[in-house]
């Protein structure tokens, strides 16, 4: 079995595939700050408005500065206190991958099973405590994953290509959708 996993500053996905054909174990949970990165929003957030105002005379600056010392106070929110629900973009997905599934949509992955559950202590050293876990079990559609690194690896007529099918899929897709309204 071989294990996954994609960090972001909010949450945590983890991919387990699984042995069995065409199935993939997503995970969904919102992570712990690291003490460094819990730092870096606090200085940012603890920015007043009006040390703010004396250091930038420039009203469009000013409100610039004092806009991401708000939003390093909502991120530092998030880094420091459990969701007690999924983010919004986590049951778009889950929605997504029923419709596909329900309209047998192939190129896309179908949602097989859903599991919600709580984080407790001592079984997840990354997760808040009273937060959610989501498992999602789905399809694995056929293909090879493309990351990054890849995608530039390769020649400029490998990338067309790559951007081609991606078209192509994304083109069906959509169509599929339309069809089904």
């Amino acid at each position: 079995m071989l294990k996954l996993r994609q960090p972001s500053s909010r949450s945590s996905t983890s991919m387990i595939i699984s042995p069995l054909p065409l199935t993939v174990l997503l995970m969904a949970k919102r992570v712990q700050a690291t003490p460094e990165g819990a730092f870096f929003f606090e200085q940012h957030a603890n920015t007043r408005p009006s040390i703010l105002m004396r250091q930038y005379a420039d009203p469009n600056e000013y409100t610039r500065k004092l806009d991401d010392a708000n939003k390093a106070e909502r991120l530092l929110h998030q880094a420091t206190h459990s969701a007690e629900v999924p983010h919004r973009y986590t049951i778009h997905e889950v929605r997504a991958l029923r419709y596909f599934g329900k309209h047998k949509c192939t190129r896309a992955p179908h949602l097989l099973g859903l599991a919600v559950t709580d984080v407790v202590p001592c079984v997840d050293e990354q997760g808040m405590v009273g937060g959610y876990a989501l498992y999602m079990l789905m399809t694995k559609i056929p293909g090879r994953r493309v990351d990054h690194e890849m995608f530039w690896g390769k020649s400029e007529a490998e990338r067309e290509t790559i951007r081609r099918s991606f078209k192509e899929a994304l083109l069906y897709v959509r169509r599929h959708i339309c069809e089904n309204r």
